[in-house]
């Protein structure tokens, strides 16, 4: 497969989220995109993955409203959270997005469960404070592995 076949299906992919009703993934997914397409085309190699702060991608996708909502409000939050490790979900499954959660400021409940280091203990609630441990965290995404 080459280069340009292979962005076009990441393209495609992405594109099919917003039949998904996930609008946080497609709209993570689009940036990602953008962002590893600018990587490639600088010539990076593709198993170099960008690095992002959990608040800068949300920042980039979501009204600063709703972000400044979800901070102040437990129950809204809660479902920025959820939504969120699902979106990487979806993303990881449909587009094929890789992910690494950096082990000392990603919370281990954030990490989606299909994604999660067998070694990983994880208790089943997330504590008090989890959408500020959440929004300090980094992941690094790295372009997807496609067969040819």
């Amino acid at each position: 497969m080459n280069d340009l076949d292979v962005s076009a299906t990441v393209a495609k992919a992405v594109s099919s989220l917003s039949h998904e009703r996930n609008q946080l993934a497609a709209k993570l997914g689009a940036g990602i995109y953008g962002t590893l397409c600018y990587f490639f085309k600088a010539r990076v190699s593709r198993d170099i993955g960008f690095h992002i702060k959990v608040e800068d991608a949300l920042s980039e996708v979501l009204v600063a409203s709703d972000l400044e909502h979800a901070k102040t409000d437990r129950r809204y939050g809660e479902r920025l959270r959820n939504r969120w490790v699902a979106a990487l979900d979806l993303l990881h499954h449909r587009v094929g997005f890789r992910f690494a959660f950096c082990p000392d400021t990603y919370p281990a409940w954030a990490v989606p469960e299909v994604l999660r280091q067998t070694s990983q203990d994880v208790s089943g609630r997330a504590p008090h404070g989890a959408l500020e441990q959440l929004l300090k965290g980094y992941i690094t995404v790295y372009w997807p592995e496609l067969k040819p």
